[in-house]
Order: structure tokens, then C-alpha cells, then sequence
């Protein structure tokens, strides 16, 4: 590899195995760090850790939505786009679909997730276990969700200031920043209200959320990686302050072994819903789940296997 001297600006040369190291210049003396090997990932290689095939997929998806953003070009311009259009397109969509193309709304959709995920075990890290769905009154009625109770842990402190703990989520104080949602609790392909949280928890026996108490990790012996701390929901709108969670049997229809949606009808990602589990990943669940899966992915020590494999 070749090499400048900073000080005296000599040119010379040293073997590559000698790479990022110091030497002294032969000219004038001075201390020369020798330039770092260009790796495999910086010369148009596959990045560490990225599977080459990832990589492919991703330019055989750029390439078809070029494509798809063609005809669509093409048409416009012909005027006759507005009848033939939108069957022609149907093959070229499908086709990006199954190569791999994400929609922004659920690219973005994920990552909060991942945020909340990230806030839970901050959370988790301060208090030894698991927000509670929510705070009770004495009488038992929810006051304070668990959304604000990781308004810290989400980079939202000056909000968190501002709500007042002393009264209900919709007291005098409370009620002027419910049209306040931080956008890490909305879905971006939600469509309702711009103040509704797209997530929700769900409580009842068995699960990993109740009221007034968080779970530790020791009491969700079923495993981290394997227990839904939040389920992304539409159709079923709620302000973000509010703290009613969702219950078992809201989420799982009457005859569990009935085939057929879970949660709710809506589906604004193709087919699947987003969530979040314990250990604060991520993953797709098909609307179409069975619900007696979903019942053992929300509960946190029924002890049955549950097959990953969605």
C-alpha cells in the first residue's frame, strides 16, 4: 500500500499487513498511521452479517417498482391510464410484493415498535419489572396508562412533566394534552383519530399485563421471546391517554377454534399485524392466526410450545 507523510508529504510504500498501524516516515521521522484495509463491505461487497440474497431481493424490488412507477408514467401521458391502468399494474404489484417490498407506513409502523420495545426494557432497567397496564383509583377505575408511564423512556420527558398524576387522564389538567399523541404510539397507515393510539396492551388471567403491577421477568416463565407485550390494533380507537386496555375476550372471538381474524378487521399491511414481545422484538403476526396461537403468545405461563413460524 502506498502512503503521504502528513509533515513532509514523502510518498511510500509498506505491505498491506501492516494496515491501520503507525511508522515512523523515512524521510523526515515523523509518526505516519498507515491507511486502513478496504474491506470487502466498502468495495461493493455484501455488508457483515447481511445475507447475499437479502441483497439481491432488494434490488430485484427497487427494479420492479421502477417499473411499476413506468407504466404508470407511460399511461398518464397516453390518457388511457384511467382504463387499462390499474389492471395492467395488478401482475407488477404482486410481484414486488412477493419480492420483498415494504410499505413506508409499515417500515416506519415497526420501528416504533421497536422504539417502545426499547422503552419498556428502560423501564424495566429503573423499576426491576414491567410498566402495570395501567394505575386504578381507590374504586378500581383505570387513571394512568402505560403509555404515559414510558414517556421518559421515549424521549418525551417535557410531556411526561406536564401530566398530572393527582387527577384522572381526563381531568382538568390531563384533558389538554390528549390532542398531544407522540407519533411513536400511532400507526402511520391509521387512518382514524390522529389522537387514538394504534397499540394496545391485553390484560385478563394469564396475561402479561394487570392493573396497578408490572410483571418481572421471573413471571413470565414462557419466555420473553416468546410472550406479546403489545399488539398493534385498528378499528378499536381510544385517545392515548386512555387507560382501558383491551381484555382477553375482546381480542379473541367466542369460539377460539373458529378460523378467521383475531383483534380486529382492519388490515393496513397486506395481510399482517405488527407486535412487540418482551424481549423487544418484533414480528408479523397473519391476521388469519389462529386464535387459540394468539391466546398462548399473550399469555405468559400456559407452558404450551408455540411454533415461531409464522
Amino acid at each position: 500500500m502506498e502512503f503521504t507523510c502528513s509533515y513532509c508529504g514523502h510518498r511510500g510504500s509498506a505491505s498491506d499487513d501492516r494496515a491501520g498501524q503507525t511508522r515512523p516516515c523515512e524521510n523526515c521521522g515523523g509518526t505516519v498511521t498507515l491507511p486502513a484495509a478496504r474491506s470487502t463491505y466498502a468495495s461493493g461487497g455484501p455488508a457483515p452479517g447481511q445475507p447475499p440474497g437479502r441483497r439481491s431481493g432488494g434490488k430485484l424490488a427497487s427494479c420492479l417498482l421502477i417499473a411499476v412507477l413506468g407504466l404508470v408514467g407511460c399511461f398518464c401521458c397516453c390518457g388511457v391510464g384511467a382504463v387499462f391502468l390499474p389492471r395492467m399494474l395488478e401482475p407488477a404489484i404482486e410481484a414486488a410484493r412477493e419480492a420483498g417490498v415494504e410499505s413506508v407506513e409499515s417500515t416506519a409502523c415497526r420501528n416504533q415498535l421497536k422504539q417502545i420495545g426499547l422503552a419498556l426494557a428502560s423501564y424495566y432497567d429503573q423499576h426491576d419489572e414491567f410498566p402495570p397496564a395501567f394505575y386504578t383509583d381507590e374504586n378500581g377505575q383505570p387513571m394512568h396508562s402505560w403509555r404515559v408511564l414510558l414517556l421518559p423512556h421515549l424521549d418525551k420527558s417535557p410531556l411526561y412533566a406536564q401530566y398530572d398524576f393527582d387527577e384522572p387522564w381526563d381531568g382538568p389538567n390531563n384533558r389538554r394534552l390528549m390532542e398531544h399523541c407522540p407519533e411513536v404510539f400511532r400507526c402511520p397507515a391509521d387512518q382514524g383519530d390522529q389522537n387514538a393510539s394504534s397499540y394496545q396492551v391485553v390484560v385478563g388471567p394469564g396475561t402479561g399485563w394487570q392493573a396497578n403491577k408490572g410483571p418481572s421477568m421471573q413471571e413470565i416463565p414462557d419466555g420473553l421471546s416468546r410472550t406479546i407485550s403489545v399488539i398493534e390494533v385498528h378499528g378499536k380507537e381510544r385517545n392515548w391517554l386512555d387507560p382501558a386496555a383491551l381484555k382477553l375476550e375482546d381480542v379473541l372471538p367466542p369460539a377460539e377454534k373458529m378460523p378467521g381474524p383475531t383483534v380486529d378487521q382492519d388490515d393496513p399491511h397486506g395481510g399482517v399485524r405488527h407486535t412487540v414481545f418482551f424481549d423487544g422484538s418484533v414480528h408479523d403476526l397473519p391476521v388469519d392466526l389462529s386464535p387459540a396461537t394468539l391466546r398462548q403468545l399473550l399469555e405468559t405461563k400456559d407452558g404450551e410450545p408455540v411454533d415461531m413460524d409464522f
